[in-house]
């Protein structure tokens, strides 16, 4: 069965048309029942037309969340499909698939920049960001190739800072973050050493006797001079893989840290599913910590932290809601709160961090929305990765293929 849109408003009224694969079936059709998932005694049966090939008939959802359509027919067979309904503020938003943590031949990856966006496109994302170790390089040949290549992607410019770069001896147990669409490379403001020097120690003078006695204010000036610097240059703030273990078998970022970072609300994100590793111990305990210690202000995001394609891509990703596919709207809604996390554990189950009823959704979208909107991603990598290898222009194919995709996010999702 079909049935459109798949996603609507509260307490609206909407027109829904429900097609039958096999037309045949109309004439047997004995009743259609729809039931919310949410409360159990709810359960009602609906007035239908036949207009043609399609079943017609108006409802109007009262309860947020999942709601399955039941169509019973008179040889004693049902077929169902499922329904959500959110708020309107929500159901104005654009749902996007992205993965904000990737390394390529600019530090330590595999692969180039045009590998991962092609890989990435594979698996539906539609917003990544490259994050080479403290350099904007492959960031940037990244914009360049997907501007040339026109591939449908939105690409944010990033760098994965190492906190305690400069100095061996601060340079473990201060962890990573992650610059996301700043104007510039974090690393490259700290290569004047004296300023750098300077304005470590005004933080650190500032911050003594206000933090957690078992934290040293030299290692934490400089998570705090990274944050600033990143958010000073309008960029996202993300700790990422708080909990990866080191060579030595320690916490790569010192705990006392992490939890300070949380109870202040300092950075803008977390990266609550990432680490490279993909060890439990480090998922587990990061989104733990996440739950316990966070203030309302910080978001919650999935990564792959992919050094190579096949590796992590697809398993650990973001969904958020914003207004469009700009890069400013993106970082404005994990700002906002509009992100969920997820760890993709098999085919059908995924586990998921973030508000509750942005979790329900995203939960349903995965199920019924992102298979298809996952398969016409995949096709237009295929075809720009044919072209390349072709010398052959496959431009209106593509086109076709996103205006396919574009005419079922349209269908899918009612806009009134």
């Amino acid at each position: 069965m079909k049935l459109f849109p798949r996603v609507t408003p509260l307490d609206k009224k909407i027109s829904f048309k429900l097609n039958l694969i096999n037309p045949n079936n109309i004439k047997n059709i004995e009743s259609i029942n729809i039931f919310s998932k949410n409360d159990y005694f709810h359960n009602e049966k609906i007035k239908f037309e036949i207009q043609k090939q399609d079943i017609v008939f108006e409802y109007k959802m009262q309860t947020y969340g999942e709601y399955i359509l039941k169509v019973n027919f008179n040889y004693k067979e049902s077929k169902s499909i499922n329904l959500f309904a959110v708020e309107k503020k929500i159901l104005e938003l654009t749902a996007l698939k992205g993965d904000l943590h990737m390394h390529t031949t600019y530090s330590d990856g595999k692969r180039t920049p045009m590998a991962m966006i092609l890989e990435s496109l594979e698996f539906g994302m539609d917003f990544i960001s490259i994050t080479d170790h403290d350099n904007y390089k492959g960031s940037k040949e990244a914009i360049k190739k997907k501007d040339e290549n026109k591939i449908d992607i939105t690409i944010l410019p990033g760098e994965e800072v190492s906190v305690g770069k400069g100095d061996t001896s601060f340079s473990k147990g201060n962890g990573h973050m992650l610059s996301i669409n700043t104007d510039c490379s974090i690393d490259e403001l700290r290569d004047d050493e004296e300023i750098y020097k300077c304005e470590l120690e005004e933080i650190e003078n500032k911050i003594k006797g206000k933090i957690a006695k078992d934290i040293n204010p030299k290692h934490y000036a400089r998570n705090l001079w990274t944050i600033k610097k990143i958010q000073e240059n309008n960029g996202l703030a993300i700790l990422c893989h708080p909990h990866w273990i080191y060579y030595d078998q320690k916490y790569h970022l010192h705990q006392a840290i992490y939890k300070e970072l949380l109870e202040k609300s300092t950075v803008d994100a977390v990266e609550v599913f990432g680490d490279i590793d993909q060890i439990e111990e480090c998922n587990n305990l990061t989104y733990l910590n996440y739950y316990q210690y966070k203030q309302k202000h910080i978001a919650a995001l999935g990564n792959s932290d992919a050094h190579d394609i096949k590796v992590g891509i697809g398993d650990r990703f973001s969904i958020i809601y914003s207004k469009t596919k700009k890069e400013t709207d993106i970082v404005g809604a994990i700002k906002g709160l509009l992100s969920v996390a997820i760890f993709k554990r098999s085919n059908n189950e995924y586990q998921a961090v973030g508000d509750e009823k942005l979790v329900s959704y995203t939960l349903f979208l995965l199920k019924e929305y992102y298979p298809t909107h996952d398969k016409f991603k995949s096709k237009e990598a295929r075809l720009i990765v044919d072209g390349l290898i072709n010398k052959e222009d496959f431009s209106h194919k593509i086109d076709i293929v996103k205006s396919k995709l574009l005419r079922y996010r349209k269908n899918f999702f009612y806009k009134g």
